[in-house]
């Protein structure tokens, strides 16, 4: 599980996710499916496989499932480098 890191503010404004780096004055706006995975993970603390599966059938025409997997992954991988995000521990 993620959470934000403690630099990150967000706002989600219509369909659109807006992130701010406060520590390095850094602006993010996420895509549709980048958007889709941080209200799944982060806002209602989904696990990855629950986001990915929403996220699959939010498509009209849904890419492989492999696909989509794998887009995710990189998301988090690049939120990760970026710090945007940090590993939540268990409960």
């Amino acid at each position: 599980m993620y959470t934000a890191s403690d630099d990150i503010v967000w706002k989600k404004k219509k369909d659109v996710i807006v992130l701010l780096n406060t520590k390095l004055g850094y602006y993010y706006t996420l895509n549709e499916t980048a958007g889709a995975l941080w209200q799944e993970m982060l806002v209602d603390n989904k696990s990855f496989e629950d986001a990915v599966k929403t996220i699959k059938e939010s498509f009209d025409v849904s890419p492989s499932e492999e696909q989509i997997i794998s887009d995710c992954d990189e998301i988090i991988k690049n939120w990760l480098s970026e710090g945007l995000i940090g590993e939540k521990e268990a409960d």
